[in-house]
């Protein structure tokens, strides 16, 4: 009798356990998906180091990627990446890249900088198009995801 309820208490206590964990991971996605909307893709498939283009105007940065926030490097300073967008542009193209060292690229000219990841056979991770074109009031992330 001992035995069987130390079993039941068992898988009861494992079956409890996988649940609260099920939870908290679901808890923690929301976490993400509040704070950067389609912009999570950034997050999930980013890595620290990680070269973001904004195509628009040309800023160029490293990412950096510390718990839930996803941080820019532009110019030896840090951003949010929400910050380093500019929430006034109508339309918005991000690129990301992954070099073997990134530091090499930050201060280029956008036409430097693309001639450089032609010789340098970066990978492009990422590319998103952001278009606030039809919107009154452009929110503050409304991303069409393109691979």
């Amino acid at each position: 009798m001992k035995s069987r309820l130390k079993t039941i208490l068992i898988c009861s206590s494992i079956i409890v356990l996988g649940f609260v964990c099920f939870i908290i991971y679901g808890l923690h996605l929301m976490e993400i998906e509040d704070r950067y909307g389609d912009l999570q893709e950034i997050y999930f498939e980013g890595k620290t180091g990680d070269l973001i283009v904004n195509n628009e105007n040309g800023n160029i940065g490293k990412l950096e990627l510390e718990n839930t926030e996803i941080l820019v490097e532009d110019n030896s300073r840090k951003f949010k990446l929400i910050e380093w967008l500019n929430s006034n542009q109508k339309v918005i193209i991000l690129e990301i890249y992954r070099t073997k060292n990134p530091d090499l690229f930050l201060n280029l000219t956008p036409q430097k900088f693309k001639e450089k990841i032609k010789v340098e056979n970066a990978e492009r991770i990422i590319q998103l198009n952001l278009n606030y074109q039809n919107c009154s009031q452009p929110p503050l992330i409304a991303i069409a995801a393109i691979r």
